[in-house]
C-alpha cells in the first residue's frame, strides 16, 4: 500500500489513484479491475472530507487534514476489495437526489431513471403510483416529491423497506408513502383501488438470468444483494408472478392502468408472450434508454 503523509489534496488523490490502479492491474487476468479509480478516488476523498467533489479541485493545495486521511485511506482499501463506492460512502445519486444505501438493496443505477419519466408522463388525474421492489425507495420517493401524489411501496424484505423510510424521511415525503412487507402485489390484493382515475405499477424486480448473475463484477456478486438481482433462468420469472397476479386480479385496478418495468435488452422477445397470456387485452412499447438499448417496458392494461 502506498504511503499517504503530510500530502496536500492534489498528492493524496494523484497516489490513491496510483495505489487502486496498481491493483487493477494485478486484478486484470482475473477479470476484477476497478473500473474508474480516478473518479472513485475523488468521490471517496470528497466524502472522507465531508465536501462534495468541486472542493477538491479548489482547494488542490490544501493539506488533508489528518483525521480525514486516516478515513480515506480506509476507504481505499474498502474499495480495493471491491467494494461498491455507493455502499462505503452510503449514499448514491439518482434523478437528482441523494438516497441511502446499504448492502440491505439494490443500488440505483442511472438506467432505472427511465421509469421515473415514463410513470410521471402517464399520470392523469386522482393517480395511485405503485413501487413494486421499491428496495432503497428511490423510485417511490422520487415519484412522490415529483408528482406529489400518494405512492404505495412494497417489498419482501423488511431491512429494505427500512431503507426505504429513511429515504422517504429524507426528502420529507414519508407521508406519501405507504410501505408494505410482502411478494410482489401480495400486500394489496384484498383491496379495492378502483377510487383511483388511474394506477401505475412502477417495477424493477429482478432480471438478470442466473447465468448473467454468475458472470456480474466482484463488486455486484460479493455486495449487493443476489435477491433483487437474480431473475431465474431467463430473468423474468418476478415479473411472471407480477403478471399472474395481475391476471388474476385485474378488478381491483381502476380500468386505466399501466404497468412500467425495466427489463434486459436481451429479453424483448419474451415480452410479448408474457403480457398476452397474462393480460391479451393489453398493449404495450419497449422504451430505450440513452445508450440505445431496450430498457423499460410500458404497457397499458
Amino acid at each position: 500500500m502506498i504511503q499517504y503523509v503530510y500530502m496536500d489534496i492534489k498528492t493524496v488523490l494523484v497516489r490513491a489513484v496510483q495505489d487502486l490502479k496498481s491493483h487493477e492491474d494485478s486484478d486484470e487476468l482475473t477479470g476484477s479491475r476497478i473500473d474508474s479509480p480516478a473518479l472513485d478516488a475523488e468521490v471517496l476523498l470528497a466524502h472522507a472530507l465531508g465536501k462534495d467533489t468541486g472542493y477538491l479541485l479548489s482547494h488542490s493545495a490544501d493539506a488533508a487534514p489528518e483525521k480525514s486521511l486516516a478515513n480515506f485511506l480506509k476507504y481505499i482499501e474498502r474499495r480495493k476489495n471491491h467494494e461498491p463506492v455507493a455502499y462505503i460512502t452510503g449514499k448514491k445519486a439518482f434523478y437528482g437526489r441523494d438516497f441511502i444505501v446499504s448492502p440491505s438493496v439494490l443500488i440505483p443505477r442511472p438506467e432505472t431513471e427511465l421509469i421515473i419519466d415514463e410513470s410521471l408522463a402517464r399520470a392523469q388525474g386522482n393517480t395511485l403510483f405503485m413501487d413494486v421492489g421499491t428496495g432503497s425507495g428511490a423510485i417511490a420517493v422520487t415519484l412522490a416529491a415529483e408528482s406529489k401524489k400518494n405512492i404505495i411501496a412494497i417489498d419482501i424484505s423488511n431491512k429494505a423497506l427500512r431503507v426505504a423510510h429513511e429515504n422517504a424521511t429524507l426528502h420529507n415525503v414519508a407521508g406519501k408513502i405507504e410501505l408494505k412487507q410482502g411478494n410482489v402485489l401480495e400486500p394489496i390484493l384484498n383491496e379495492s383501488l378502483n377510487n383511483y382515475d388511474c394506477a401505475i405499477i412502477a417495477a424493477n424486480l429482478p432480471y438478470l438470468t442466473s447465468r448473467q448473475y454468475s458472470k456480474t463484477q466482484q463488486e455486484v456478486q460479493l455486495f449487493e444483494p443476489r435477491e433483487a438481482l437474480d431473475g431465474g433462468n431467463d430473468g423474468l420469472d418476478h415479473y411472471w408472478k407480477l403478471f399472474r397476479q395481475l391476471q388474476n386480479n385485474r378488478n381491483i385496478f381502476p380500468n386505466e392502468l399501466y404497468i412500467i418495468f425495466e427489463i434486459d435488452p436481451a429479453q424483448t422477445e419474451l415480452i410479448e408472450p408474457m403480457i398476452s397470456k397474462t393480460l391479451p387485452n393489453a398493449v404495450f412499447e419497449i422504451k430505450k434508454d440513452l445508450s440505445g438499448k431496450d430498457r423499460v417496458v410500458v404497457v397499458r392494461g
